[in-house]
């Protein structure tokens, strides 16, 4: 999609581009989690910005995009704490958890960054998206990171904690 979208002449230059960057420690980028390394390294990335204040300024937006901004603190965060690897994961059927953390051959939490689960339909995807995760990796707890929002969602036995983000800053 970025070779198309820049006009650049061919996927390696993308990926030459990207590992600039990220040994210039402007971004970094994570791996989806699959048990097939193949299937890891074929897939795509994610990336995050070192820095928040890049995305504002580089960045070409035509909304505030606070959930992206929500979603590379909490990255971030994550990252500083070096007790576990970080990945996003995708379900058997293709919902997407922001954020799933291995500790040697051990999933140890998942989780879902929403700006807001208000919405019906956004609290919907998020908790689907989760449930369904903990479903395929046998886990009974989740955690949905927002803006100001906290509570606690129960589901077939499953136990999600919603937070605020600056209270799970604080923890």
């Amino acid at each position: 999609k970025l070779k198309n979208s820049l006009q650049l002449g061919s996927v390696n230059t993308v990926k030459n581009y990207i590992h600039y960057l990220e040994n210039a420690y402007l971004i970094f980028t994570m791996d989806k989690y699959s048990y097939s390394v193949a299937d890891q390294a074929l897939s795509q990335k994610k990336s995050y910005v070192v820095d928040t204040g890049l995305m504002s300024t580089i960045g070409f937006q035509f909304s505030k995009n606070s959930g992206k901004y929500l979603e590379n603190v909490v990255y971030l965060q994550l990252r500083r704490n070096n007790n576990f690897s970080i990945y996003y994961y995708k379900t058997k059927n293709n919902l997407e958890v922001d954020f799933c953390l291995r500790k040697g051959q051990k999933i140890i939490s998942l989780i879902q960054v929403a700006e807001h689960i208000n919405n019906k339909k956004t609290r919907d995807r998020e908790v689907r998206a989760l449930v369904t995760a903990m479903d395929e990796m046998n886990i009974k707890e989740g955690l949905i990171i927002t803006a100001d929002q906290a509570e606690k969602i129960e589901i077939d036995g499953k136990h999600i904690q919603v937070i605020s983000i600056v209270d799970w800053l604080l923890q």
